[in-house]
């Protein structure tokens, strides 16, 4: 989870590493290096800097729409 400030009730959001965040990231990140979190089940949570730890479903699109992202997890435990 890459915040730029803290917001709260949030059910959706990327993991993924971008070059102003991480120096192991690559230059110029493809789709392929974000993951598309949606929380379920009515859970929240806030943007943070800290590690997220998240439990649920991965889903991988073989033929995604233009745009969208391969990997997605529908997550039913964050902590």
């Amino acid at each position: 989870m890459q915040p730029t400030r803290n917001i709260d009730n949030v059910t959706e959001f990327l993991i993924g590493a971008t070059p102003e965040r991480s120096r192991f990231a690559p230059p110029k990140p493809s789709k392929t290096e974000f993951v598309r979190v949606r929380l379920t089940g009515g859970l929240t949570t806030s943007y943070r800097n800290s590690l997220v730890g998240i439990g649920g479903i991965l889903h991988v699109d073989r033929n995604p729409k233009p745009g969208e992202l391969i990997y997605r997890i529908d997550a039913d435990f964050i902590r």
